[in-house]
């Protein structure tokens, strides 16, 4: 994981990348009088000594997440997973949600649920690398798998034991709750379609999409979203990566910058995951584990179908309204970043012994996909661009 920037107070891209402001951490009091009927107290001190807090014959979770409470797509899917799960459980497992800042900093979630602080996080498992830079495999690997295929090898072709396995050392129980599906390459000021004309620019983009850059010759930076325009703006940046056209145009990306430029070759899929401290998990009843695992996938499901509808929607919108000019790079380019980061991941894929098994895993399925792409997936949208009239 890239440092936080310790000259800006706001969490980047890493940490939590989608807050402009600090946000004021607020006190959790449980039970802060008599439960009705119940006469049951929970103090601040109580809570600490416990892993989780039952009242009568509820069990309260605490999940922190990475994003404001608001924020479209992430924000509003940790608190509908919350919402669902407490309803369908009759209220019997309530999750309590505590967005970015508000129980501890974005920065610390992974640590406050590993410690039993919290007992659940919605983000995604690249924020925390550092732990183990397999946990990449989890969120997104440049020029890695589709989210049709990530899905299928999370579910079908191994990788859920995998990450178990590999969450199990770190004292995490993960389930995939999301995908933000196909992000795009980035904004850039002045057009750069080839390899050569990227080499020192100065760019917003983090995690293993900046190391792929770097090797080309990319001065990196790690801003949060409102110093990232304003460093367009002000020709303090060339260019910048952040999301996709949805997210991009909700925080005004476009501003900045008008040629946008794809394939998503750094992020070609991202998963967010709901990670539970382990011991939490291991105490619950079975049927609350089964209600959480459907309610992750049912999730995924829709946080993907969700990202597809507004990505197209918001792509519309920035062509049309805002004058954006798409753009791609050109094939040379691609290679080279598809060579530097077939460097990279094979580098974090033997990084450990674990890290080998998961890396393996993964080659294995995404070139097995790609195989069958050739006659399916990939000829089909090839097909589908050629100029016969399909509807009036």
């Amino acid at each position: 994981m890239n440092k936080k920037n310790k000259k800006n107070s706001t969490p980047t891209h890493n940490t939590s990348p989608l807050i402009d402001k600090p946000m004021q951490r607020r006190q959790l009091i449980l039970g802060a009088g008599a439960i009705a009927g119940g006469g049951l107290v929970a103090s601040q001190s109580a809570v600490a000594q416990n892993t989780s807090v039952i009242l009568r014959d509820r069990k309260v979770l605490r999940m922190v997440t990475s994003w404001p409470a608001d924020l479209p797509g992430l924000g509003t899917a940790a608190q509908r997973f919350a919402d669902r799960v407490t309803r369908l459980s009759d209220k019997k497992l309530v999750i309590k949600v505590f967005p970015a800042g508000e129980l501890v900093s974005a920065s610390q979630n992974f640590d406050s649920v590993a410690k039993g602080e919290a007992h659940l996080y919605h983000s995604f498992d690249s924020y925390w690398q550092h732990y183990s830079p397999a946990l990449n495999f989890f969120a997104s690997i440049p020029f890695g798998m589709t989210p049709e295929e990530f899905n299928a090898w999370i579910a079908y072709g191994g990788g859920q034991a995998l990450w178990d396995e590999l969450g199990e050392g770190l004292g995490i129980k993960p389930l995939l709750a999301g995908n933000t599906g196909y992000q795009m390459a980035g904004w850039f000021r002045k057009p750069a379609d080839n390899y050569k004309d990227l080499k020192g620019m100065k760019m917003r983009v983090q995690g293993l999409g900046g190391d792929v850059f770097q090797r080309l010759g990319v001065r990196t930076e790690t801003l949060n979203a409102t110093d990232t325009i304003s460093a367009l703006e002000n020709k303090k940046l060339d260019a910048a990566e952040w999301f996709g056209p949805w997210l991009d145009e909700h925080f005004g990306m476009h501003k900045g910058a008008k040629f946008y430029y794809g394939p998503p070759l750094h992020e070609p899929s991202l998963g967010v995951v709901v990670g539970f401290n382990r011991k939490v998990w291991d105490e619950l009843h079975n049927d609350h584990k089964e209600l959480l695992q459907v309610v992750a996938e049912a999730e995924n499901h829709r946080v993907l179908a969700e990202f597809n509808a507004k990505n197209a929607q918001a792509l519309a919108r920035l062509v049309n309204d805002h004058g954006v000019e798409l753009r791609k790079f050109d094939d040379d380019t691609l290679n080279w970043l598809g060579t530097e980061a077939g460097k990279l991941v094979a580098k974090i894929g033997n990084s450990s012994e674990q890290a080998k098994k998961i890396y393996k895993s993964y080659r294995n399925f995404r070139s097995m996909a790609l195989k069958r792409g050739v006659h399916g997936e990939n000829a089909f949208l090839k097909s589908r661009l050629l100029p016969f009239k399909f509807a009036p």
